[in-house]
């Protein structure tokens, strides 16, 4: 069976807990009291909202051990809770590109005998990672979302274009996404402006690597446009869904 996940809400963030009887690991701890309470319980679904997770019963007998916190960016939505997780688990090892254990592309970790790759994919933030785990998820934060991808705030076009490149290359096409945000209703309406959508890719709340492939606007510059470089491309379409979000 390998490793499980759950997905937690909060927000319109998403936390996600990979976890086995006795341990688990996590990306991106948004809600650290959550998190530490989840490490009790036992799932019987794969999405649950913090308020949730934060009115069940702790039903296990004995804890899971966090062994991992992965954190993919600085941003305090998804940082946040590095602080009370090291005061209060300062076992568990911290893995982020900006503090802590600073990882590097290529780098991997071990979970029983899941391992958990990092990829280097600076755009949003200079320092966002991926983290793909098993060769089933890719933990993409807010360097991709559904049908989607996250702003430039601190990179490129041309480095938005090379982060999914690297994906493209390394992930299993089957690999299915986990996304830092659900913002899946506004990248619905906006692909529509431009192609169909497919009801089941609508319904779908995390996308395999290949239904990405081909529905993400991102990864389809040529069906969008038809002159300009890759790097224009990408920069236009990035403006315009900046503008989109804005109406």
């Amino acid at each position: 069976m390998g490793v499980k996940v759950v997905s937690i809400v909060v927000g319109d963030n998403y936390m996600h807990l990979f976890y086995e009887e006795e341990a688990a690991f996590c990306i991106d701890a948004c809600n650290p009291k959550v998190l530490l309470k989840a490490l009790g319980i036992n799932f019987k679904k794969k999405i649950y909202s913090e308020k949730e997770i934060l009115s069940m019963p702790e039903d296990m007998t004995k804890k899971r051990r966090l062994v991992y916190l992965f954190t993919t960016h600085k941003h305090q939505d998804h940082s946040c809770g590095i602080p009370y997780i090291m005061e209060n688990s300062p076992d568990t090892q911290r893995i982020s590109g900006f503090e802590g254990n600073i990882c590097k592309c290529g780098d991997k970790f071990h979970f029983r005998e899941v391992e958990i790759e990092c990829l280097y994919t600076p755009c949003h933030t200079m320092d966002s990672f991926c983290y793909y785990v098993d060769g089933r998820f890719l933990a993409t934060g807010d360097t991709l979302f559904f049908l989607g991808c996250g702003k430039f705030f601190e990179g490129t076009p041309e480095q938005m274009i090379e982060a999914i490149m690297k994906i493209r290359g390394r992930v299993n096409n089957e690999a299915v996404l986990l996304y830092g945000h659900d913002y899946n209703e506004q990248n619905i309406r906006f692909t529509e402006e431009l192609y169909p959508v497919p009801l089941e890719i609508k319904e779908t709340k995390f996308l395999r690597l290949k239904d990405e492939m081909e529905y993400n606007p991102f990864f389809n510059l040529r069906r969008i446009f038809t002159k300009g470089s890759e790097e224009e491309m990408m920069g236009n379409l990035r403006e315009r869904k900046n503008r989109f979000n804005r109406t």
